[in-house]
């Protein structure tokens, strides 16, 4: 790995990186610390073995040092091995609302809105919108491609980038932080592919788990594990906890752009309910309701 000092005394790694097979984190902030590095931003820090001690260790030691570092959605802090809670501010990084699309595209600046507010005035709010640009085009092109920033860079590639971010959240995520087996990521897979052929999907668990050739409480992880990862959205009778994990009553993908993706065909109304989990999820507990 070849380090450059910036002028602004700041210092990026990810922690996959190659450099740290005979390397210790420790003494890449060592080295760091010495050259008056200020802040350093830690990519991927789920795939380094011992994380969150290191990390307790490096707060503690290295008092003037801003560290930044990045994880999978899958890393959730029951799985830290040592409590960083008194030690650090947590962030969640969703996709993009769209709201943030439409900012994203040039097409103005627009306020967040609460749900509150639009129950109560969603007529007069649609109309100062729709006064300032056709929102038809942007909304379709957002459900296929606007809920991840990438689609930028990506252009006529992004189906294939998403298709090889899930890849890599199977494959190596999953491995990473829920200690899953090669067999098991095989599974997650069929599992996968067999909701995104029928979402939003209304579960037969017995059948599921048949077709599956595992039991309820390995397939019920395996879901739940997808849920973190953002890339399913379980839909529950109870509020979510991973703690103890129930049976959904439905199952989403993410969000619409991984239906344009992962699914054969896309109906029209299962991708608005599709967009409508999406937005609310982020900020609200959403439960299935009885009627």
């Amino acid at each position: 790995m070849n380090f450059c000092i910036l002028k602004y005394k700041t210092l990026y790694a990810s922690l996959d990186d190659l450099w740290f097979a005979d390397h210790s984190l420790l003494e890449l902030v060592d080295w760091a610390d010495r050259h008056g590095i200020m802040r350093l931003y830690l990519d991927e820090v789920h795939r380094y073995e011992n994380w969150s001690k290191t990390l307790k260790n490096i707060y503690d030691s290295y008092p003037d040092m801003s560290i930044i570092y990045t994880s999978s959605f899958l890393l959730k802090m029951d799985n830290a091995k040592v409590d960083l809670s008194r030690r650090q501010t947590t962030y969640t990084l969703y996709g993009m609302s769209f709201r943030e699309f439409i900012i994203f595209e040039g097409m103005g600046e627009f306020e967040a809105v609460t749900l509150t507010e639009l129950l109560q005035n969603h007529v007069q709010i649609a109309m100062n919108i729709t006064k300032q640009f056709k929102v038809a085009t942007y909304f379709e092109a957002y459900l296929k491609h606007g809920y991840y920033p990438f689609y930028m860079e990506a252009g006529e590639d992004f189906n294939a980038r998403l298709r090889e971010s899930v890849s890599v959240v199977i494959d190596s995520d999953l491995p990473a932080v829920e200690k899953m087996s090669f067999e098991t990521i095989q599974k997650v897979k069929k599992l996968l592919m067999i909701i995104s052929k029928n979402v939003p999907f209304e579960p037969n668990m017995s059948e599921l788990w048949k077709n599956l050739s595992t039991n309820n409480d390995l397939g019920l992880r395996m879901l739940y594990s997808l849920d973190k990862a953002q890339i399913l959205s379980l839909l529950t009778s109870k509020t979510k906890n991973y703690k103890q994990l129930h049976k959904p009553d439905k199952i989403f993908l993410g969000n619409t752009n991984l239906m344009h993706v992962l699914c054969t065909l896309v109906d029209k109304g299962n991708e608005r309910e599709t967009f409508f989990n999406s937005q609310l999820t982020v900020k609200r507990n959403i439960t299935y309701p009885p009627k």
